[in-house]
């Protein structure tokens, strides 16, 4: 189900050949690629063993809220940003997953993929300067 992401940094996702949400919607349609989502939501709910998982209904609303917000994210950002959640790097579910734990988990994996590129232009920048002092 997820793309090749072992050993993979936020940066290197962010920057991967990969299709974003939006432009699969734009190529395969909106019913395909919120099926796409909707499967991946689905998976999490049966990977972390919860007791009260999302249910169908919590798992469609958090598929049209995280279009809204986060269609610009690649599926190797959704790859890698899922294999975080399910090993725990977002912290416990004390049982159970909603559609505001979700969001938060793609806020928090959207956040640092902000600050990654942020701080890669910057030092791309800081480098581009130093070589041209060396000129």
């Amino acid at each position: 189900m997820f793309l090749q992401t072992k050993n993979m940094t936020v940066l290197q996702a962010s920057k991967a050949d990969s299709l974003t949400l939006n432009k699969m919607m734009r190529e395969n349609g909106a019913d395909f690629t919120e099926g796409v989502l909707q499967g991946w939501i689905l998976y999490l709910n049966e990977m972390l063993n919860l007791k009260r998982p999302m249910t169908e209904e919590q798992i469609e609303l958090s598929t049209d809220l995280i279009f809204e917000e986060y269609g610009s994210l690649k599926f190797t950002d959704l790859s890698l940003l899922f294999k975080k959640i399910i090993s725990g790097k977002f912290g416990g579910f004390y049982e159970s997953l909603s559609i505001d734990k979700l969001l938060t988990f793609f806020q928090d994996y959207y956040d640092q993929k902000l600050e990654a590129n942020a701080e890669n232009s910057k030092l791309i920048h800081e480098t581009q300067k130093q070589n041209e002092k060396l000129l």
